[in-house]
């Protein structure tokens, strides 16, 4: 893992939509907009309807047999570019030593 790199997951009830590295993580938290870097302070925030954006992101995860898996593909195809971004309506997020959890509603 490079040295500004963390760990990030994202969750939905369903499957795991992303596992890999990042450089900074980008969603809106109940009280305004926050920026995750490596190192950052422990958090647990409630996310509110908007983008997660993962930047730097590393490999996404591999596509499995479902249909409904169009973003995750998307997003893949985005990883080359730098960026993951993953439409939310609510979830969680949890950071602690340079690990990033994300719980997305469905």
């Amino acid at each position: 893992m490079n040295e500004a790199t963390f760990h990030v997951s994202v969750l939905s009830p369903e499957m795991q939509l992303f596992s890999g590295t990042a450089t900074a993580v980008l969603a809106r938290g109940a009280l305004g907009e926050l920026a995750i870097l490596k190192n950052h302070a422990p958090l647990i925030t409630v996310l509110t309807k908007g983008t997660i954006r993962i930047q730097g992101g590393g490999k996404a995860l591999p596509p499995t047999a479902s249909d409904d898996r169009k973003a995750e593909l998307d997003n893949e195809r985005s990883a080359e570019l730098g960026e993951l971004s993953f439409e939310l309506t609510s979830g969680f997020m949890m950071v602690c030593a340079n690990r990033v959890t994300i719980l997305k509603s469905s």
